[in-house]
């Protein structure tokens, strides 16, 4: 789990990678970096996450 704070610029490269505008964000990356799955602007769905997890 990364944590990023988007007013630094990591953050906004970070939102920018996930093709997000609105936080929170969650992404959910492959061993090789690819991005599986998105949510944003809303509290993460548990379920879903865990959905995309065991598809990897």
């Amino acid at each position: 789990m990364l944590r990023l704070n988007v007013r630094e610029q990591v953050g906004r490269d970070m939102m920018r990678r996930m093709d997000v505008g609105l936080v929170p964000a969650l992404g959910v990356f492959d061993g090789s970096g690819k991005l599986v799955y998105v949510q944003s602007g809303r509290w993460p769905d548990g379920a879903a996450i865990l959905a995309a997890i065991r598809r990897l």
